[in-house]
């Protein structure tokens, strides 16, 4: 069964296919990617406030939620991303790479 991220944003709540593996990139300030370990040709491009702890903080607490929902069983398909008091992620999107 699919597990995914769970990422509550300013625009609503966003659930991120896991598949076989993501790995989060801080790229800025304001911006956090996300790549599925089957295909670079896309990623999820996170825009957050909060600065540059909040986002490294996010990038943490993402890979914490990975390792989570990687020892869950798959009743458990939904791992919510907690998210640093601090940051908000006003979107996510859906990117071809590499822009």
């Amino acid at each position: 069964m699919q597990k995914y991220l769970k990422f509550n944003t300013t625009a609503g709540v966003h659930n991120v296919p896991i598949g076989n593996g993501l790995y989060a990139e801080k790229i800025s300030d304001i911006e956090t990617r996300l790549y599925n370990s089957d295909s670079f040709m896309y990623h999820y491009k996170l825009v957050t406030s909060g600065g540059t702890v909040a986002t490294a903080e996010l990038t943490v607490n993402i890979m914490a939620a990975l390792e989570k929902a990687s020892a869950t069983t798959w009743q458990n398909s939904e791992v919510e991303v907690n998210l640093p008091a601090s940051a908000v992620v006003a979107s996510i999107a859906l990117t071809l790479s590499p822009s």
